[in-house]
């Protein structure tokens, strides 16, 4: 029994291991403006998760690119309910002029976090914008 625990958390470690330094190149070739060759060693992955969506969202967001950018953020809130993903996303749907979808997502985060000052102006905004008050 022990050996089999001691061979699936090895499995686990070496299986995120292997993905550190992928994630690692992708992260150099962005820092450096090369939009496209990370993009494409981030489709080369063959097990999607939340951190290479979100790493693709990025790269989308960087390049102005809000349709993909908002496509990604949905795919990488599917493996993890993340709040940073969510601010990203409501962002895009404002630039997307879908603004009642980002007053949703801007509502759901305030009930959460009712004392985020930044978070409630933004609604403010929403609602003064499309003169939902």
């Amino acid at each position: 029994m022990k050996k089999r625990i001691l061979i699936v958390l090895l499995f686990v470690f070496v299986k995120v291991g292997a993905q550190t330094p992928a994630f690692s190149s992708i992260d150099s070739l962005f820092e450096n403006g090369r939009y496209q060759l990370a993009l494409e060693r981030l489709q080369a992955i063959t097990t999607p998760s939340f951190l290479s969506n979100y790493k693709t969202a990025v790269i989308y967001e960087s390049i102005d690119n809000c349709k993909q950018t908002a496509l990604f953020l949905e795919k990488a809130l599917h493996f993890k309910k993340d709040k940073k993903a969510l601010l990203k996303l409501a962002k895009v749907y404002q630039r997307l002029n879908k603004s009642f979808v980002s007053i949703g997502i801007y509502e759901n985060l305030l009930a959460k976090d009712s004392l985020n000052l930044v978070l409630a102006y933004q609604l403010g905004k929403l609602y003064y914008k499309t003169k939902n008050h």
